[in-house]
């Protein structure tokens, strides 16, 4: 459930204008965020969402990641509220998400936890390169067993 206070059409004008979106402006963590994105491999399709105050039920932050999610061409959102935050994304795992989740949050600030943030979606892969080497080892053994069964049938 979004909760009140939150709107989402222009959170997503925000990111859609570059990425970084605020309830309440921060001008420099703004120009710090722009920065982190723009320089790094990993986070340049991320939005990042910096919320002032923690939802009631911070479940919500991910239903918050989710619509923003939908709502443009990222491939991942990033929500951080004072005492927690939410990732979701189209390009990682959940589990990949969730360990890079914790290294973000635990950080004690939002520029260090983008920092790790970005360490962690570094060494893991994306979901489409997993998905490629599951594909690519499905058809290298049927292959091997088609090759089988024509030796077989030659015999």
């Amino acid at each position: 459930m979004i909760p009140e206070g939150i709107h989402i059409s222009d959170l997503t004008t925000q990111l859609l204008d570059d990425g970084v979106a605020f309830v309440h402006d921060d001008p420099e963590l703004h120009a710090q965020l722009v920065a982190s994105r723009e320089q790094s491999p990993v986070l340049h399709d991320a939005g990042f969402v910096v919320l002032n105050f923690t939802p009631a039920q911070p479940a919500d932050l991910r239903d918050i990641a989710q619509d923003l999610l939908l709502s443009t061409d990222l491939s991942t959102i990033v929500v951080r509220s004072p005492d927690s935050g939410a990732i979701v994304s189209t390009t990682y795992s959940r589990a990949h998400l969730e360990s890079a989740q914790h290294a973000f949050l635990s950080a004690p600030t939002i520029e260090a936890g983008v920092a790790k943030l970005n360490q962690e979606l570094e060494a893991s892969p994306a979901v489409g390169g997993t998905l490629t080497l599951i594909l690519a080892s499905v058809i290298f053994l049927v292959s091997i067993a088609l090759t089988l069964v024509k030796v077989k049938h030659t015999d």
